[in-house]
């Protein structure tokens, strides 16, 4: 295969995928911590969540057989869309699981307390594989298939943060979480570090590297730019997990929860 070399392609397309991943991420985050705080955000957050969604299923379709640098981005935004509104699910409290009704009360037994937490929140959780589901079938026989992968990366993230957080991280704050998902504080685990956060970094940061190598030596725009989009979701994931372990937290999300940075 013919190598194209990004310096030889020019950096608008790392630019552009950066910029865009970045600006999806960072704005995503922002307002599912910050809209569902009240009963008219949650509202607020359940409109904008579920037009978002049909909006990304709409992409999804479209772009099944769109193979240009462009319909990598809007795959990207398709399949990021549809995440966000399984989390916007979660967060906004509106498909959540038995305990959005009654919530689990703790009780000292770690173990106990983190699977009454997983069947308090197991109807997200069948939505959340529902979503990956469907992305997939979409992709069968799909030029196109960035939003399927763009999904499956948010919902592999999920996971292992999920789990670094039950064994034990040094920096997590439960404040951020809505009242009606207080409860998710019993899954949190020491405030400590386990060794797999690191090794989770570690894991991120190379398959961010793997998908750049892959988008030097791609042999077409769509593929290239595709690889670069995913490389950067890849190295948030890792960013975020790191910031996990940090002794102090960035204040990126200040904006949205109405708080100035220290």
């Amino acid at each position: 295969m013919k190598q194209l070399p990004l310096e030889r392609e020019g950096y608008r397309g790392v630019v552009e995928a950066v910029v865009l991943v970045f600006l999806f991420w960072w704005l995503a985050t922002g307002l599912l911590l910050g809209l569902p705080r009240d009963p008219l955000g949650r509202e607020a957050a359940a409109v904008v969540a579920s037009l978002l969604g049909g909006a990304g299923l709409g992409l999804t379709m479209i772009v099944r057989q769109d193979d240009s640098p462009r319909g990598a981005a809007i795959g990207f935004l398709a399949g990021g869309t549809l995440w966000g509104w399984v989390q916007a699910a979660l967060y906004g409290g509106w498909l959540v699981g038995p305990g959005i009704v009654r919530p689990p009360v703790p009780t000292g037994d770690r173990l106990a307390d983190a699977l009454a937490v997983l069947h308090a929140t197991s109807w997200n959780e069948v939505a959340s594989i529902g979503v990956l589901v469907l992305a997939a079938g979409l992709g069968t026989k799909a030029t196109n298939r960035m939003p399927f992968w763009t999904v499956l990366l948010f919902w592999t993230a999920h996971q292992a943060a999920r789990l670094n957080i039950f064994l034990g991280v040094s920096n997590l704050d439960a404040s951020l979480l809505p009242e009606h998902l207080a409860f998710l504080a019993a899954f949190v685990g020491p405030r400590s570090n386990t060794p797999l956060l690191w090794l989770t970094v570690l894991l991120w940061s190379g398959i961010t590297v793997w998908l750049v190598r892959r988008a030097r030596t791609s042999g077409s725009g769509f593929q290239r730019q595709g690889a670069l989009l995913l490389a950067t979701l890849a190295g948030l994931a890792a960013l975020e997990h790191a910031l996990l372990g940090m002794p102090a937290a960035l204040p990126l999300w200040g904006p949205f929860l109405g708080q100035l940075p220290s």
